[in-house]
């Protein structure tokens, strides 16, 4: 990779930045797919920038524990989160607009441009999840590498984790021609 990921986030993320622009367990190109919805709905009021660590990357486990703080039990797409976790898969959690809200994006602040910068920056990028309608369209306008595959499915809000299980094995299980 040319550019450090601090770098890249920098032409991307304001200092500082109260919207959910990417989640991740560590630096990005250790991730194999990118998880795309269209918003994040819940608003952690913490600074973007203290989660993310030049050396060690974006640190998850300190984002959930405040993610817990101001929601203990997890249900909807953070479950589903989750369940992918557990079963060892590193993947990015973004979304279309990175501003968080309960009912959509209010302010609509594109995060196109974030995706696109860390998809060319990931040497083992499979593919890419887009669920829910915005973000289904939304992924359209990216450029993927030649290898790259999109699935889609409902919002992982009320998609079933199984679903949603199967969609990131098939895009890290190779394909057997």
């Amino acid at each position: 990779m040319g550019a450090s990921w601090t770098t890249i986030f920098e032409k991307h993320i304001p200092r500082p930045s109260y919207d959910r622009p990417v989640v991740c367990d560590g630096f990005p190109d250790h991730c194999l797919v990118v998880i795309i919805g269209e918003n994040s709905s819940t608003d952690l009021d913490t600074d973007w920038w203290s989660y993310w660590d030049e050396g060690h990357g974006f640190d998850y486990d300190r984002f959930m524990g405040d993610y817990h703080r101001r929601k203990p039990r997890l249900y909807g797409t953070r479950l589903r989160f989750d369940a992918v976790r557990k079963e060892g898969y590193r993947v990015i959690e973004t979304n279309v607009f990175r501003d968080p809200g309960p009912n959509g994006s209010q302010f609509q602040r594109n995060n196109l441009p974030l995706i696109q910068a860390m998809i060319n920056n990931m040497p083992g990028f499979k593919g890419i999840i887009a669920h829910g309608t915005i973000a289904r369209r939304a992924v359209q306008q990216l450029r993927l590498p030649k290898n790259g595959r999109v699935r889609s499915c409902r919002h992982l809000r009320i998609e079933k984790i199984d679903v949603v299980m199967g969609l990131v094995r098939s895009l890290i299980v190779p394909v057997r021609g």
